[in-house]
């Protein structure tokens, strides 16, 4: 594959409007598919992010969290 066909953590986070870390995140929980450079950089395959990123438009990947209940007071 070329230098193109990854992502850096920073462009990915543009793509999906969070930050940095938050992508870091989700590549640790197997959220987002990425390789990690002999220099300890993580890197994305652009396609596969882009089919996350499809995904989340259509509300196929996103799992609402848990509701919370409050007591009445």
């Amino acid at each position: 594959m070329t230098e193109k066909a990854f992502l850096t953590r920073s462009q990915v986070a543009l793509l999906f409007g969070v930050s940095p870390h938050t992508i870091t995140r989700w590549a640790k929980q197997g959220l987002l598919t990425s390789i990690v450079t002999l220099g300890g950089q993580r890197r994305y395959p652009r396609e596969a992010v882009l089919e996350v990123l499809r995904e989340v438009s259509r509300g196929i990947a996103y799992e609402p969290a848990a509701k919370v209940s409050t007591a009445a007071g």
